[in-house]
């Protein structure tokens, strides 16, 4: 509750060590593996059972040069019915691409959180506060205008008609303008892995 009105409040902003990569607010596959599949929850080969809000997700990933421990991290979720989500601590699925851990997630390494807390709205403000209340990544999806800064700059809305718009992700791969809507667009899902071929050889895992 003391990060969740600490990220309300507007806590300094901390950009560029771990960004919100991409977002699934309206599944299109059984993500959970609620039947069917490989009996493995929030990997690339999702299962055959009926879809829910069980199914949502959203990636990080950490573009910086080292390790990060993101233990206690929390993800803010501002819609019509805010949630918050604590890693390592609530009941989400953690999957980690590279084999990291929460207290050591590899550079470049993608971090699924499955199911979190809540229900992610089609309209969504997402907030990611460290440990210490401060905020290192936010994305806006549709014009809710739940960030209360007017409309115009949010990312695309997640509502999705099938597999190719599943996701709203950062294309190209990780890049940050600070401008949702040049950031992001819809695409087909590509859980814990690059949303596009593009190399960036500033973070080990596009070299």
């Amino acid at each position: 509750m003391i990060i969740l009105l600490l990220a309300l409040a507007g806590a300094p902003l901390v950009f560029g060590r771990v960004l919100i990569n991409e977002i699934v607010t309206d599944p299109q596959r059984d993500w959970s593996d609620s039947a069917g599949g490989d009996g493995v929850s929030f990997n690339d080969r999702p299962g055959t059972g009926t879809l829910s809000a069980t199914d949502e997700w959203l990636e990080l990933v950490n573009v910086s040069r080292t390790p990060l421990d993101l233990t206690s991290w929390t993800l803010v979720m501002i819609d019509t019915t805010p949630a918050s989500e604590t890693l390592g601590a609530s009941g989400a699925t953690l999957r980690f691409a590279r084999g990291g851990r929460l207290g050591a997630v590899l550079p470049g390494e993608h971090v699924v959180v499955g199911n979190p807390a809540g229900s992610l709205n089609n309209a969504i403000w997402i907030r990611l506060v460290d440990r210490a209340g401060q905020v290192v990544d936010e994305v806006e999806l549709g014009r809710g205008d739940f960030r209360g800064d007017g409309l115009g700059d949010e990312a695309p809305d997640g509502n999705a008609t099938g597999v190719a718009d599943e996701a709203v992700a950062r294309l190209p791969e990780a890049r940050d303008t600070d401008r949702d809507a040049a950031d992001f667009a819809h695409r087909p899902a590509t859980i814990g892995r690059a949303n596009d071929s593009t190399r960036i050889g500033r973070w080990p895992l596009y070299r």
